[in-house]
């Protein structure tokens, strides 16, 4: 079982998994399935981190006061709180794993390179078969994908057809690299571990590999950063010759970045404009935006939160201020396309790219993304949320089912003159 989850890290996109916001993962659960079949080992390991255990009944709680005053959406509620409690079940799977049973971290590192060298090679056939136009490659992975960026008419490939490797979608590189491949070379090497190496190689191939293949604008500077910290990691600075190496190597990473800013459209547009360069780049501020303006309308919700499953009426509640901050910033018609996002939202399509806001508003954007670390667990809660066939008593919608593989829904809001939309999967 433990072994499973742990091959099941990179597959994280697939019609197999449990649907959590915007991405389907299978490990969490395997892992707290492991946890649960291991009771006597599973009781002394709550013990050891009671702090992690006592979290989600305290979220319960602390949702009470929300619930009264915003009210209760089941949905949200279910979503919210079984990413929170994957979380301490995933620390304790890897404890019973590691501390109790003395399982091999050898084994468990050989799997993790296994599978991701496996996830990898998937992404090169997605290459080939989006490059050859092989149709039934991308029918297959249409099909098997949750959110297919292989298959054309797909409201995921709008962008043009890229590999995704089994991601939910092609920038979730960078989350596997930061949140898995990275710590784990890192505590490799504080052992001095011939897998260290393995680790910083299938790094490079991953991130160097998505840039050549395309995956997206995004991973660009994910990939950077990861290469700088390997690079950090992998130079000994104290040795003349080796730091000669690191500096030179550095140098390239400088290079590099400068002919990606000055080739690239879009990062360049971020440079000159700033956030209202890229739709993309000024989403990630205005979509955390509205929910921490919703805690300075309401300052005691920053106690509390809303209420898990309530971060709608946190974006409403600071929609107005939120706006004004855009435009007092200069995000010109940014603020208007926010400004119709925070209209569209409910309880049960709203999300949110922060892992602050996702967590000290209890909201159903509260997921747990892959956690793994060989010897202790890491998780990330930032999540996005589902659209349904209402998209709020401001908007008007059109739905459209344009791909086989996944029915999806356009929510246009027709109110002023905001040109916002969002395209999410339905359920």
């Amino acid at each position: 079982m433990f072994l499973l989850a742990l091959l099941a890290l990179p597959v994280d996109g697939t019609v197999l998994g449990f649907y959590q916001p915007f991405w389907t993962p299978i490990s969490p659960w395997l892992f707290m399935l492991y946890a649960l079949t291991n009771p006597v080992h599973l009781e002394r390991a709550m013990r050891r981190y009671a702090f992690l255990m006592i979290a989600p009944v305290l979220l319960i709680y602390l949702s009470g006061i929300g619930w009264a005053v915003y009210g209760v959406h089941a949905r949200a509620i279910i979503m919210s709180l079984t990413g929170v409690i994957a979380i301490p079940a995933t620390v304790c799977a890897l404890d019973i794993a590691f501390i109790a049973k003395r399982l091999s971290t050898t084994e468990a590192i050989r799997a993790v390179l296994a599978t991701y060298w496996f996830a990898f090679a998937v992404g090169i056939a997605q290459w080939f078969a989006v490059h050859l136009d092989i149709a039934s490659v991308q029918e297959f992975f249409g099909r098997v994908m949750y959110r297919s960026y292989l298959t054309i008419g797909s409201s995921w490939s709008k962008n043009g057809l890229r590999p995704q490797f089994l991601f939910a979608e092609p920038s979730y590189t960078g989350m596997h690299v930061f949140g898995i491949l990275l710590p784990l070379m890192w505590l490799a090497y504080k052992r001095g571990s011939l897998y260290a190496k393995q680790l910083r190689s299938l790094i490079i191939v991953f991130v160097a590999g998505g840039l050549l293949m395309g995956v997206g604008t995004r991973i660009v500077l994910d990939s950077i950063v990861a290469l700088l910290i390997v690079i950090v990691m992998a130079v000994r600075w104290r040795d003349r010759k080796g730091r000669r190496f690191g500096l030179l190597f550095l140098a390239v990473i400088v290079a590099i970045t400068a002919t990606a800013f000055a080739a690239n459209s879009r990062l360049s547009a971020i440079v000159e404009k700033g956030m209202s360069g890229d739709d993309s780049f000024l989403g990630r501020i205005y979509q955390s935006l509205g929910p921490l303006c919703g805690i300075v309308k309401q300052p005691w919700t920053a106690l509390t939160g809303y209420g898990a499953g309530n971060i709608d009426a946190a974006v409403h509640q600071g929609a107005q201020l939120a706006r004004t901050i855009l435009e007092s910033a200069g995000a010109g018609k940014g603020a208007i396309v926010a400004a119709g996002w925070y209209r569209m939202m409910t309880s049960t399509m709203v999300w949110t790219m922060s892992a602050y806001t996702s967590f000290s508003l209890n909201s159903d954007s509260s997921v747990v993304r892959s956690p793994l670390q060989l010897s202790a667990s890491s998780s990330h809660g930032m999540g996005i949320g589902r659209s349904l066939p209402s998209a709020g008593p401001h908007c008007s919608h059109t739905c459209i089912s344009n791909s086989k593989d996944m029915p999806s829904r356009h929510c246009r809001c027709s109110s002023g003159a905001s040109p916002g939309w969002t395209t999410s999967p339905s359920m």
